[in-house]
């Protein structure tokens, strides 16, 4: 028996946000080798036509959806419904900072604050809300943290307050949406 034979996944759709490069993509195109089509969701399009060619070169079907996560999962779920007529599999990937200069937490402008919850936290429960909503009494919403979620992050706070509250988020839903 193969690995591909435990995590048979063939003709299930997937969202990946966040799916351009890096852990996004790796992640996208092993979904696409176990059998999933795909429907990848980034702000820069030019790394998902990477990504997509990857995913078409394994027989899969993409759907590429350019832009910014934020404020954007039900567009991006409706896409997905209206392209392959179901959604599987969610994966909140997208996270990060948009700073390039670290700083101690109380010195961090609220404008910065708010734009590392959204990005990194906001985003993510608005796309566990928009897949729950459509994937009915099956399906696996998978949220990607980090380490810093875990314990205190020095000069990184805004993120790692961010990916706290993904950790509780994601164990919330779990309790919530098990089946009874």
């Amino acid at each position: 028996m193969t690995l591909r034979d435990l995590f048979e996944m063939d003709g299930r759709v997937a969202v990946v946000t966040g799916s351009g490069q890096g852990i996004g993509r790796a992640i996208a195109l092993g979904l696409a080798d176990f059998g999933c089509d795909v429907v990848l969701n980034s702000r820069r399009v030019r790394d998902l036509e990477v990504t997509a060619t990857e995913i078409e070169k394994r027989g899969r079907s993409v759907l590429i959806v350019q832009g910014d996560i934020r404020d954007f999962s039900e567009t991006l779920a409706w896409r997905t419904m209206e392209r392959f007529g179901r959604l599987d599999i969610w994966v909140n990937n997208v996270g990060g900072s948009d700073e390039k200069t670290t700083r101690p937490l109380v010195e961090t402008s609220d404008e910065v604050f708010r734009s590392q919850i959204d990005l990194n936290l906001t985003s993510a429960f608005q796309g566990c809300k928009a897949a729950a909503s459509r994937m009915g009494d099956a399906g696996s919403i998978i949220n990607i943290s980090s380490g810093a979620g875990t314990r205190g992050s020095p000069f990184t706070g805004p993120y790692a307050a961010a990916k706290a509250g993904m950790n509780n988020l994601t164990q919330t839903l779990a309790l919530e949406l098990a089946p009874a």
